[in-house]
C-alpha cells in the first residue's frame, strides 16, 4: 500500500510540474513562494505526526476514501484544463466566461500537491532525527522553491511543443485517477468479486482514452494546417 501511495505522490508532482510549464516565469515563481511558505510554516503540525499515525491513516479506508474525493476533484479540474487548453492551442474563439474559466484553471495548481509536500516534510523530519525541526522545514521549503522553476524550465526545454506537454498532462491525470481508485480502496470492495467483465466500465475507460488521443491528434492537425 505504501509503495502505491508513493507512486501516486510522484504522479501528482509530475502533473504539477507539467502544469507549471504552461505558466509564465512570474506566475511560476509566485507558486514556488507559496509552496515554500506552506512547507516552512507547517512544521509544527508535521512534528506531531508519527510513523504509527501514518500507518493508521493508510489502513483507514474512510480517510483514504476522503482523500480520494479530493484527488478526484483535482484530477477532474486538470482534465477540464486540458480540454480548454486544447481549444486555446487550436485558436478556438472563447466567450468572456470561457476566458475567465480558462484563466482560473490555468493558475489553479491543485490542492493535492500541497498534501504531498506536507508528506514530504514529514518524511524529511523523520530522516533527520534530533535536528532543529524549524530549520529542516525552512531548508526543505527553500529547496522546493528553487526546484519548482528549474523543473518547469527543464520540462519546457525538453518538450518545447505545448501540444505534447498537454497530451502528457492529460495522460498523467488519467493515470492518477486510475491509481487513486486502486490505492484508496485499500484492498476492499463494495461487492463480492466475480469473473465477469464489466463491459460498460471497460467501454467508458476505452472511450476516455480514445477521446484524449483524438483530441491531441486533432489539435496537432489543426495547428499543422494553420502553418500551411
Amino acid at each position: 500500500m505504501e509503495t502505491a501511495v508513493i507512486v501516486l505522490m510522484v504522479l501528482v508532482l509530475f502533473n504539477f510540474v507539467l502544469k507549471l510549464s504552461f505558466l509564465h516565469i512570474r506566475e511560476t515563481m509566485a507558486l514556488a513562494i507559496v509552496a515554500l511558505l506552506v512547507v516552512a510554516l507547517s512544521w509544527p503540525l508535521a512534528i506531531e505526526q508519527s510513523r504509527t499515525q501514518i500507518a493508521d491513516w493508510l489502513n483507514n479506508q474512510q480517510q483514504m476514501l476522503d482523500t480520494a474525493v479530493l484527488l478526484t476533484i483535482d484530477t477532474a479540474l486538470q482534465l477540464v484544463f486540458c480540454f480548454s487548453m486544447a481549444g486555446e492551442l487550436a485558436g478556438e474563439d472563447k466567450s468572456n466566461k470561457q476566458k475567465v474559466r480558462h484563466l482560473l484553471l490555468t493558475h489553479f495548481p491543485g490542492l493535492t500537491v500541497f498534501i504531498v509536500l506536507f508528506s514530504l516534510l514529514v518524511w524529511t523530519i523523520f530522516a533527520f532525527p534530533g535536528s532543529d525541526f524549524q530549520l529542516v522545514a525552512w531548508a526543505l521549503g527553500v529547496a522546493i522553491a528553487i526546484a519548482i522553476p528549474i523543473l518547469s524550465y527543464l520540462v519546457k526545454w525538453l518538450l518545447p511543443e505545448k501540444d505534447i506537454r498537454l497530451e502528457l498532462l492529460f495522460i498523467g491525470n488519467i493515470a492518477t485517477g486510475i491509481l487513486c481508485i486502486v490505492t484508496t480502496v485499500n484492498g476492499k470492495t463494495a461487492v463480492a468479486g466475480n469473473t465477469q467483465i464489466d463491459w460498460k466500465s471497460l467501454l467508458v475507460v476505452v472511450s476516455v482514452i480514445l477521446a484524449g488521443g483524438a483530441a491531441g491528434m486533432a489539435t496537432r492537425q489543426i495547428r499543422q494546417n494553420r502553418k500551411h
